[in-house]
């Protein structure tokens, strides 16, 4: 949560040169962190060379999604979710067809709390009763952010300062710090902190084209493309039919 404490300085923070200025670079952390997180998921599905294998991959990190739900770690959540729902890994018939409808909900729920129809309000709303501990989601503390820096004017028609504007922000900071103020009761394991980040050390964020294409074959070789006629016949010889 200290990576969010810097949000307001990020959005609209500007270098000598006209570029993003430091300020974004806890953002830029929190942000790269979840990508990595998105990255790792995917691959570790397609590294199983087996359906079955990555179906257990798969309910493996939906039990995770959803124990983060639970524990009001949205952030790492929503992280997990977009790592499952990416291309290469929504194409894997083979693979969503072995995961049990109890693992589908679940995941589904996870799914439905960071909606993000008409600005995330179902996720505002529930964000709004929810009891600390709690990681939320940045994106939707980004946005609100960016709206207020783009949607209104540092001056009013007078020069005087607009200070609507700097109390919106405030508000939202205010909101950032409440989650700050609180910390999980949790015992650290050390051997399982240390593979997570060994993990997530392996994903250049400077390389994102790359993986992408290179999951999309992983995919690819992994469950090739089959024509319908295909598709029947292999599900009749898995059920027994065949």
């Amino acid at each position: 949560m200290e990576c969010l404490q810097r949000a307001r300085e990020g959005v609209g923070a500007k270098d000598k040169d006209g570029g993003s200025g430091g300020g974004m670079d806890n953002i830029a952390y929190v942000i790269q962190t979840s990508n990595r997180i998105a990255d790792w998921v995917a691959e570790s599905v397609l590294s199983k060379e087996d359906s079955r294998k990555r179906a257990a991959t798969v309910k493996h990190l939906i039990l995770v999604a959803d124990r983060c739900r639970t524990l009001n770690n949205f952030s790492t959540m929503i992280a997990i979710v977009s790592g499952l729902n990416t291309p290469p890994i929504r194409r894997l018939k083979r693979t969503w067809e072995l995961v049990s409808q109890r693992h589908m909900a679940q995941f589904g729920a996870c799914e439905v709390t960071l909606d993000s129809n008409r600005n995330f309000n179902k996720y505002r709303s529930m964000l709004a009763s929810v009891v600390p501990p709690c990681v939320p989601f940045i994106g939707v503390f980004l946005s609100t952010l960016q709206f207020i820096q783009d949607g209104n004017k540092d001056l009013l028609s007078d020069g005087v300062v607009n200070f609507k504007k700097r109390q919106m922000a405030s508000e939202v900071i205010s909101d950032i710090k409440r989650w700050q103020a609180h910390t999980y009761n949790l015992q650290v394991v050390p051997a399982i902190r240390d593979y997570i980040e060994e993990c997530l050390s392996a994903y250049d964020e400077t390389d994102t084209r790359m993986s992408s294409d290179r999951f999309w074959q992983m995919s690819l070789e992994r469950e090739p493309r089959e024509r319908e006629d295909e598709k029947m016949a292999r599900l009749l010889q898995e059920s027994g039919f065949l």
